[in-house]
């Protein structure tokens, strides 16, 4: 009896460790979204601001699974709880496409307007902090997603994989037009972002479908 009911203590405390790091995501996120919109606005960046935008949708989706952790913890059935997570994946989906709509016109007036960013020090940092951040959090939720034997876990972390490839793509643009002074390479970003944005889309419609997915994401 004993090795069952450690197997079970064990496993309840990976669930607690892989929610305690969906909330140290979302609370990152949170700072993320007010940074970068504030930042993106004030050096004229349409990168930052739809990495801003980005980050309130990736906190959404990060409370629909601590929901589903914490159902998952007290041992709940799951069938309905899957049901509300597949129809909340479904209105992600529809909100990515939204956004990646937003941001290719946005992107397309820039570049028609020649809209010069000035990208500051608090945008950089926000992007090398991303970058730097966010693979380590992505490990660590594979590594826990796998000891547990959860999915939805396993699936985050590819989707914070996803996080810190949108961010190096951020970096990149943010540092060009800064050092460089090319001006058009802040919008260029803001269309590398539309290429993470719409993936992730697609896979919130997949999983919202029952399908199998990995955000796009190759880190796992």
């Amino acid at each position: 009896m004993s090795i069952p009911t450690t197997s079970q203590n064990q496993h309840q405390k990976h669930l607690t460790v892989g929610l305690t790091l969906v909330l140290i995501t979302m609370a990152y996120n949170t700072i993320e979204m007010f940074l970068a919109l504030w930042a993106g606005y004030h050096d004229r960046s349409v990168s930052l601001e739809a990495f801003g935008l980005d980050s309130i949708i990736e906190w959404a989706l990060g409370a629909v699974l601590v929901w589903r952790l914490v159902t998952e913890a007290r041992g709940a059935d799951e069938e309905c709880v899957e049901q509300l997570e597949r129809r909340a994946n479904w209105w992600a989906g529809v909100v990515f496409y939204a956004l990646a709509a937003i941001i290719a016109v946005s992107s397309a007036v820039t570049l028609w307007t020649r809209t010069e960013s000035n990208p500051s020090p608090l945008g950089i940092g926000l992007a090398v902090a991303s970058v730097v951040i966010m693979p380590v959090i992505a490990i660590a939720k594979k590594r826990i997603g796998t000891s547990v034997g959860s999915e939805a876990l396993k699936a985050e972390a590819s989707c914070t994989w996803v996080c810190a490839y949108m961010s190096a793509t951020l970096l990149v643009g943010l540092l060009v037009t800064k050092f460089l002074g090319w001006w058009w390479a802040d919008p260029l970003a803001a269309l590398g972002i539309l290429y993470w944005i719409v993936g992730e889309g697609r896979e919130a419609f997949d999983r919202a479908a029952g399908r199998d997915t990995c955000c796009g994401c190759s880190g796992d």
